[in-house]
């Protein structure tokens, strides 16, 4: 199996982070973020996201080790967390998401996807 995706997700999240994030930073919790998803039955995701905060939006891209992305867009539901729904690539709506992020730079919640509720938490990294 190639690296190729890998390497692409991890450019395309430094390049958000280093042009695109000092740029547009206007929420205290813009940065990147690194992942894991878990749910029953033993089911791990891990996979990266790229927060963006303005005013009272909250929206994220998530990006997967295999190249594949997809975002979240929603409102923030206080200082410190924001709630809303997933999109595919395509705009087409496949879930939902309910997460925080506390002040030592953890990002905590939920998604849910296809009526599955999965655990999600992280840790900021730039």
């Amino acid at each position: 199996m190639s690296s190729k995706p890998l390497v692409v997700v991890l450019a395309l999240v430094v390049a958000v982070s280093l042009f695109a994030g000092p740029a547009l930073a206007a929420g205290p919790h813009d940065g990147a973020y690194a992942v894991t998803q878990t749910g029953a039955g033993g089911f791990v995701l891990s996979y990266f996201i790229v927060v963006i905060e303005s005013g009272e939006s909250f929206a994220f891209a998530s990006l997967f080790t295999n190249g594949a992305w997809t975002y979240g867009i929603g409102e923030k539901v206080s200082p410190n967390s924001g709630e809303g729904t997933l999109y595919q690539v395509d705009g087409d709506e496949y879930g939902s998401f309910a997460v925080s992020v506390l002040p030592e730079g953890v990002l905590n919640g939920t998604v849910v996807v296809g009526g599955v509720t999965y655990q999600i938490i992280g840790v900021r990294f730039f």
